[in-house]
């Protein structure tokens, strides 16, 4: 589970039932969205940089959401060329880059769109 950095109520799961889900952490009884990607899902994790990007990866394949141009599809998916099995994603903290981990202990390295950089509010930090 991760927390969206400028929703402090919503929170994305990604599960081995094969779904990855939106949760707002003020109604706990049930998700806000749910996208159900036909294979465990490893990770998700919202995007540092926008409010409403996000991605997820599978055993074999990344994807790419932004709930903001298009709810119910992803805008990208990427499948690593070596075909390992992902384990983890990393989003740059800048830039529209993500680090998928896999099972050979590679990393393999996606560079997305500049469009998808689109700035939220500043995150003030606690001094």
């Amino acid at each position: 589970m991760r927390w969206n950095h400028y929703h402090p109520t919503t929170f994305i799961s990604a599960s081995a039932d094969w779904t990855v889900r939106i949760w707002d952490s003020t109604y706990p009884q049930a998700q806000v969205m749910l996208f159900d990607m036909g294979m465990i899902v490893v990770d998700a994790m919202w995007a540092p940089y926008s409010s409403t990007v996000f991605s997820c990866a599978t055993l074999d394949r990344i994807y790419v959401y932004d709930l903001n141009i298009e709810k119910h599809k992803s805008l990208a998916d990427k499948k690593p060329v070596k075909n390992p099995k992902l384990t983890n994603l990393a989003f740059n903290s800048k830039d529209p880059i993500i680090l998928l981990g896999d099972s050979f202990g590679g990393i393999t390295v996606i560079k997305l769109s500049p469009n998808l950089l689109k700035r939220g509010p500043e995150i003030k930090k606690k001094e």
